[in-house]
C-alpha cells in the first residue's frame, strides 16, 4: 500500500520505519520545540492522505513510555504521547500530543517524538434495538475480569 504525504514546511521529515517488520512510522518534530507542563500539540509539517477504510493512530514510542520522554539533551522527563486517531478524509498536519507531568523541556529539530501505525478500520450501521444478547460478563465493566 503507499500512502500519499506532502510536506508542509522544509523542514518536514517524511514518516519513517526504523526497520523491516516495524509496524509503526516514526514521526519527527520539524523544529525545535518547548513542551510546557500538560497538553501540547506538537506539529509534524506532514499532511498524509488515508485511503478509505483505513485509519492512522498517533502512538507513543515504548520505550519512552517506559522510560520517559527524552528532552533535546537526552534527559528524561514525565511526558507521554496521547493516543490520536487520523480519519481518511484529513488533509491537515499531522500533530502529536504530548502530556507533559514535567518541568518544561525542549525537544529538538529531528528529534523522534511520536509513530504513526495505519490500520484498516470496518465501517458500522449501528441498529438501536431493546435488548443486546446476554453474555456470563454481562454489564460488569472496569476490572471486572481481573483477579
Amino acid at each position: 500500500m503507499q500512502i500519499k504525504f506532502k510536506k508542509l514546511s522544509a523542514d518536514a521529515i517524511a514518516p519513517y520505519k526504523a526497520s523491516e517488520d516495524a509496524i509503526g512510522y516514526d514521526l519527527f518534530a520539524p523544529q525545535d520545540f518547548v513542551v510546557q507542563s500538560g497538553r501540547n500539540l506538537v506539529q509534524t509539517n506532514i499532511a498524509i492522505e488515508i485511503p478509505a477504510g483505513f485509519a492512522a493512530d498517533v502512538r507513543p514510542r515504548s520505550g519512552y513510555s517506559l522510560k520517559g520522554f527524552p528532552d533535546k539533551d537526552g534527559q528524561r522527563c514525565n511526558a507521554d504521547v496521547l493516543l490520536g486517531t487520523i480519519d481518511p478524509d484529513y488533509r491537515g498536519d499531522v500533530g502529536v500530543i504530548i502530556n507533559n507531568n514535567d518541568a518544561p523541556f525542549v525537544i529538538g529539530k529531528g528529534q523522534r517524538i511520536a509513530q504513526l501505525v495505519i490500520h484498516r478500520c470496518e465501517v458500522c450501521n449501528f441498529v438501536e434495538c431493546d435488548s443486546l444478547s446476554q453474555t456470563v460478563r454481562g454489564n460488569n465493566g472496569f476490572n471486572s475480569t481481573g483477579k
